[in-house]
């Protein structure tokens, strides 16, 4: 019994490793065609959402826009953390691609911030006769954006993302 308490002891009294945040990011598999599906369902959103617009079906187009919001804020949650920390980490010693994460991870806080003004104001349970006549030319800004932003992303950024062995090969060369 006496040993039992003497091995905890000795187990509180080793050092503790500091484990830096990034660290716990592993790659996950599934990620990009994760994020490519929230895309989609995003895009599909987004076109349901300005046709009600274009009928003014006001109604229909709160209800899209709050499935729209709650896709859009858990993906760029888990880029934010998942895809840009990651990337952050195993590209560390790659100026021009780190350079190049920085930059996305930059303009998606600013493209972030942006549409979540916008689905705060339009979140609304009743709108003014003035949110409905501004509604839909803001939503057609907001998609140009976000239509730009995929297409960068699924063409510049996810390709980045690749097993932490395949980091490790490369800088070995």
């Amino acid at each position: 019994m006496f040993g039992l308490f003497k091995r905890r002891e000795k187990q509180v009294t080793e050092p503790v490793t500091e484990i830096k945040p990034s660290e716990g990011i592993n790659y996950d598999s599934g990620l990009i065609d994760q994020f490519h599906a929230e895309h989609q369902a995003l895009l599909n959103l987004f076109t349901a959402i300005k046709a009600s617009a274009e009928k003014q079906d006001f109604k229909s187009v709160r209800k899209n826009l709050k499935k729209f919001t709650s896709i859009l804020r858990g993906h760029l949650l888990t880029e934010n953390v998942k895809l840009y920390v990651y990337l952050s980490k195993e590209l560390a010693h790659d100026p021009e691609n780190k350079d190049i994460i920085m930059t996305f991870r930059r303009e998606m806080m600013g493209i972030g911030k942006a549409v979540n003004q916008f689905v705060t104001r339009y979140g609304k349970e009743t709108w003014t006769a003035e949110m409905e006549r501004t509604f839909l030319p803001e939503l057609v800004s907001i998609g140009e954006v976000l239509v730009h932003r995929i297409e960068q992303e699924e063409s510049t950024l996810y390709p980045l993302y690749m097993p932490e062995a395949h980091y490790h090969s490369v800088s070995a060369l």
